[in-house]
């Protein structure tokens, strides 16, 4: 990690990617849309998360269902 350019967060649970690192990954991805749809629906959902990470998946789904057309965002039971 200390070489690369991700970074630790303070609690040392999650990375943080570097902007070049992210703009690979959407370069990637054949939906352009999707990335930015799934980054949404997470920060829009970070303060529940944050309170309880067991709500991360029903707050996600429930936030990307109007989403289900689009492959790349896909919710499925």
């Amino acid at each position: 990690m200390d070489r690369s350019l991700a970074q630790s967060d303070v609690t040392g649970e999650s990375i943080r990617l570097h902007d070049l690192q992210l703009d690979y990954v959407r370069a990637r991805q054949v939906d352009k849309e999707a990335p930015d749809l799934i980054h949404g629906a997470i920060r829009l959902s970070s303060h529940v998360i944050a309170g309880d990470p067991a709500q991360f998946v029903s707050k996600i789904i429930g936030r990307l269902l109007f989403c289900q057309d689009i492959p790349a965002v896909e919710v499925s039971g």
